[in-house]
């Protein structure tokens, strides 16, 4: 029998946890613009990889699990891996797990845009994979890149089609010779007031790129005013704090004085975080504390 007494007395000195109800995360609405930071690439784990994996036109040594074990052939392998390197290992299986979270959300893109560089489109290609034939074309835009320096390096159209890349028929082409940062910026925002005016569809987009791209296209689609005068480097130092790999930002569209534009999402999707590491965007940088849209 149970001692009521004891009970009650025990209820007075013991603070006893109240669970929510376990259940999904909340969908998103399914018009939304969403920017991703491509995954990790093998030369943020290691700088030297390509030394350490004697890379050459006939060999690679993987030293390590988190190195891939296959790359595509390319001519002069070693200046171009240097300047457009791979996922890694980590960053693949880090994008697949981002690609779950897009399906479970109800976000599934019917778009990719993605920036030309190798590990954007391999982010790109393993999410439209994992998702399977749901998941729209991806388009690889060149604006996207926040480096036209390594432009050279890119990976051709033919080259696509050579590795049987699942890649849309279009690809938007820019004056590469166009590549300083003010220009950049401005073929960015042209991007993103083209997106805009194709938010009328409802539909969700996905835009892969770099660190820097990120913050730049975050900026315009929040209104926010940036210079962007300090130099290149540390431009991309502080990008790459604010937006580690697979971190991403969810915009929505809405109506603004009868205007469409897009703002930052209630809704955001869930970070992935290890050991001393998240891909939660950092917004509390230095960068960000006193910029005002």
């Amino acid at each position: 029998m149970v001692d009521v007494k004891k009970t009650s007395t025990t209820s007075q000195n013991v603070l006893r946890a109240h669970y929510k109800t376990l259940r999904p995360p909340n969908a998103l609405r399914g018009n939304e613009v969403i920017i991703l930071r491509h995954a990790e690439t093998i030369a943020e784990v290691f700088p030297d990889w390509i030394e350490r994996c004697k890379l050459d036109t006939t060999q690679l040594y993987p030293f390590d699990l988190n190195m891939p074990v296959r790359i595509p052939q390319r001519p002069n392998m070693k200046e171009a891996y240097m300047h457009d390197p791979p996922l890694s290992e980590v960053g693949r299986i880090m994008t697949q797990i981002f690609a779950r979270e897009l399906v479970v959300r109800n976000a599934i893109p019917r778009q990719i845009y993605s920036s030309p560089s190798l590990a954007s489109i391999q982010t790109a290609l393993d999410i439209k994979n994992f998702i399977g034939n749901q998941c729209g074309a991806i388009c690889v835009d060149e604006s996207l890149s926040s480096n036209r320096h390594d432009s050279k390096y890119w990976l051709t159209e033919k080259d696509m089609t050579r590795l049987r890349y699942c890649i849309g028929e279009f690809c938007v082409e820019l004056q590469t010779e166009k590549s300083s940062l003010n220009d950049i910026v401005q073929d960015m925002k042209n991007l993103v007031a083209t997106l805009v005016q194709k938010k009328k569809q409802h539909y969700v987009v996905l835009i892969v790129t770099d660190s820097l791209a990120a913050q730049i296209l975050y900026d315009a689609l929040s209104g926010i005013q940036s210079s962007y005068n300090e130099p290149l480097q540390q431009l991309y130092r502080k990008a790459e704090r604010t937006f580690p790999p697979v971190s991403s930002t969810v915009f929505t569209p809405s109506t603004r004085n009868g205007i469409l534009v897009m703002e930052p999402s209630r809704n955001s999707l869930r970070p992935l975080t290890r050991i001393g590491e998240t891909t939660r965007p950092d917004f509390d940088s230095e960068e960000y504390v006193d910029a005002k849209p």
